[in-house]
């Protein structure tokens, strides 16, 4: 199954919207069967729950926040050190 996402052959199905540079039959097939769950009548012994990937930068303090004080609240600098990403 192959597929690339993109902006020139727009597929439409249960008001979301796709669009495809190319794709195989299977992957047209298989993306149809996805997009099936979302027309399925609302069952609550099968409870359709839905995950998207993501992306996130992993950050860390470049500097030791200053705790708080009396009448002062803790202070954080805006510097930050990049520890790189994880896929969720």
């Amino acid at each position: 199954m192959s597929g690339r996402i993109g902006h020139e052959m727009p597929i439409t199905r249960a008001r979301l919207t796709y669009s495809l540079t190319e794709a195989n039959a299977a992957f047209v097939a298989a993306m149809e069967d996805v997009l099936d769950v979302y027309t399925r009548p609302h069952d609550p012994a099968r409870p359709l729950v839905c995950l998207d990937e993501t992306s996130k930068q992993l950050v860390a303090e470049s500097r030791t926040p200053e705790p708080m004080r009396p009448g002062q609240p803790a202070r954080h600098d805006d510097g930050y050190k990049r520890n790189g990403t994880a896929n969720l």
